[in-house]
């Protein structure tokens, strides 16, 4: 069972004073088949906190700045050339 998952059933078997249905929620969780997009939320669970996960703007700008520190690192720029770009961006 993924990462998410397992919080999400923690959540349930929290709620659910009386289990019922914590059961239930173990067995559909563990049915549901591992996708692409279930492995990149564990990744960015485990690399970012809760807030980034759910900004997808905050994660645009922290690729365009990752992207913009590889393409001036090949192409060899300055530093300061660099910081107003990345300033740029933000």
């Amino acid at each position: 069972m993924s990462i998410i998952a397992t919080e999400r059933l923690q959540q349930i078997e929290q709620l659910d004073s009386q289990g019922r249905y914590g059961g239930l929620a173990r067995e559909a969780l563990e049915a549901l088949p591992v996708t692409f997009q279930g492995r990149v939320a564990e990744w960015m669970a485990a690399c970012f906190s809760p807030e980034v996960c759910r900004d997808g703007r905050e994660r645009n700008h922290r690729f365009l700045e990752a992207e913009c520190d590889r393409r001036h690192q090949e192409a060899e720029k300055l530093r300061e050339e660099l910081a107003a770009t990345q300033a740029s961006v933000k």
